[in-house]
């Protein structure tokens, strides 16, 4: 499922599922196929890190909050975003994720129209 999606909403979406629970070995094994598809296997890395041990993420790759990208999610991916966005959420990111589930739903829901000019990119 096509979806099109800016960097800084990957930055605000990756940033909170990393700070999700992991309940088990299912829900690992999803996280990692998130990451994936949404093309942020080493910001994912890079946020756990820092969260963990300090440091930072450089930013300056995710700070673009106009450019969409297109990526392509699973139901299965899709389902599991969604449910992460279900959850409270910080308040700083708040309001893009809202914005961003509404978004996901809609893809869901079948009613998403991809930004026209991605339907080319990948």
């Amino acid at each position: 499922m096509k979806f099109g999606i800016t960097k800084f909403e990957l930055l605000a979406l990756t940033s909170h599922l990393v700070g999700l629970p992991s309940p088990n070995p299912e829900h690992g094994r999803r996280r990692l196929q998130s990451w994936d598809e949404l093309g942020v296997v080493e910001l994912a890395d890079d946020l756990a890190t820092v969260h963990t041990v300090g440091g930072q993420v450089e930013l300056a790759d995710w700070r673009d909050k106009k450019t969409m990208s297109p990526v392509d999610l699973t139901p299965d991916v899709l389902v599991h975003i969604i449910a992460g966005l279900s959850v409270q959420t910080t308040g700083v990111w708040a309001d893009v994720l809202t914005r961003l589930r509404e978004r996901l739903e809609r893809l869901r829901d079948k009613t998403y129209e991809l930004p026209e000019g991605l339907c080319d990119r990948q």
